[in-house]
């Protein structure tokens, strides 16, 4: 079984794509392959809720014939000659060494065990399963995976310090968290300064940093006496006219089509209530605005990719909140807020200050590990960074990017006592 050990990563990849698809049921028994690294990975200290356990392991690419035939991918088109076949090999495997993050959790009598974030194996935690059934066939790769782990334990009986200051310095940056300031980023991808700044004047930054600071203050100056359906649709038109979202196409007659035309569609009977009526309005915001649609969302897009305009009712007073900080939609949401502003329309932002930092460069940008969607990763930050945009290391700009970004100390590991 040893000879495991030395599995290159090609063939790392193909026993994890084949574990992925056939991943078993949380109630199938436990193998007696998966007990052995199940033990193994235990000799680890738990490093966070639900027995949550995690290591890096590497295998090395080898070369371009461990990779694959030349001439079956040709034969396949999936490249057009040898050149291609070669950029194929360095784009998957750009690096000598592949690294993996395995990660073992054990939760209400199952083991969980995962590789970059795919659940490759899931085990009834009881008694182990002799037969070798079709319930089983991740055997080599846990043998692997077995090898690995146990090799890791040594080393850290071994010299526990030396072994993580090994990951530190040779883990891959592909697998780390850090981040960089976005002026940096800028400097080196020019294209993404011209995308946040070629729509906006030194007078435009300027009022809307007035607009970042006046939003985070709680003050009655935000709110609006009145409130009727023809009020918020014209609070929309302004919105999409600052971003000229009909330049292509034909423009609605009025705000309520444009809202129809722009919005994500479930507005719980907005579009059908008396446009000029407070009453009408009070109502329908009281008993139908929440009926588990979308009626604030004027620009659909995904979860983290959409524009809101909510309406609140406070001490019988009603306050616009404008919403869209994802990097895909903070230019627009720049430009709504600056034309809300210049129409003495009043309102809150979310996220004011960093949509600022955002705007002028002066914020940093999350950088997480590339099985990670740059989505929703707040919580692997510290607070106190204000991250709330995040991408991933783009080969393409790679070097120069992790020779500017600031790089967070990777989790220690340790043996359990």
């Amino acid at each position: 079984m040893k000879q495991h050990l030395s599995l290159l990563a090609p063939d790392v990849d193909h026993l994890i794509h084949v574990a992925r698809h056939y991943n078993t049921q949380k109630d199938s028994p436990l193998s007696q392959k998966a007990h052995a690294l199940v033990l193994e990975l235990k000799k680890l200290k738990v490093q966070g809720d639900d027995d949550f356990r995690s290591l890096y392991i590497e295998a090395g690419r080898g070369d371009i014939t461990d990779y694959g035939i030349y001439e079956e991918f040709l034969e396949e088109g999936m490249v057009g000659n040898y050149d291609d076949f070669v950029d194929l090999w360095t784009y998957d495997y750009p690096e000598e060494t592949k690294w993996y993050k395995l990660v073992f959790i054990e939760y209400a009598g199952v083991y969980y065990i995962s590789v970059d974030g795919d659940l490759i194996m899931q085990f009834q935690a009881g008694d182990i399963q002799n037969d070798q059934d079709a319930a089983h066939n991740h055997d080599e790769l846990c043998d692997w995976l077995c090898l690995k782990v146990n090799d890791a334990v040594e080393r850290l009986s071994a010299d526990a310090s030396a072994y993580n200051t090994y990951i530190e310095k040779k883990l891959s940056f592909r697998k780390r968290l850090g981040r960089i300031r976005r002026m940096d980023y800028w400097a080196i991808n020019a294209d993404e300064e011209n995308y946040f700044r070629s729509g906006f004047t030194n007078e435009d930054i300027l009022r809307f940093k007035e607009i970042a600071v006046s939003a985070d203050r709680s003050n009655r100056g935000n709110r609006l006496k009145r409130m009727h359906a023809g009020d918020f649709f014209t609070y929309c038109r302004v919105c999409y006219e600052a971003n000229d979202y009909f330049a292509q196409k034909k423009k609605p007659e009025s705000a309520r089509e444009m809202y129809l035309a722009m919005a994500d569609g479930r507005d719980c009977g907005l579009r059908n209530i008396d446009l000029e009526s407070d009453e009408d309005f009070l109502r329908w915001y009281q008993q139908e605005s929440h009926c588990g649609g979308h009626p604030w969302e004027i620009c659909r897009g995904g979860n983290s990719t959409h524009i809101s305009l909510y309406v609140v009712r406070e001490q019988d007073e009603w306050m616009l909140v404008l919403a869209g900080s994802s990097r895909a939609r903070a230019v627009e949401t720049i430009k709504m807020a600056l034309a809300l502003h210049k129409h003495n329309v009043p309102f809150s932002l979310r996220d004011a200050s960093a949509l600022y930092d955002m705007l002028t460069g002066t914020d940093c940008i999350g950088i997480v590990p590339e099985y990670i969607t740059p989505r929703y990763c707040h919580s692997l930050f510290p607070k106190e960074d204000r991250i709330i945009d995040f991408m991933n290391l783009y080969a393409e700009d790679e070097k120069e990017i992790i020779s500017k970004a600031n790089w967070y100390p990777v989790l220690r590991i340790e043996l359990d006592e």
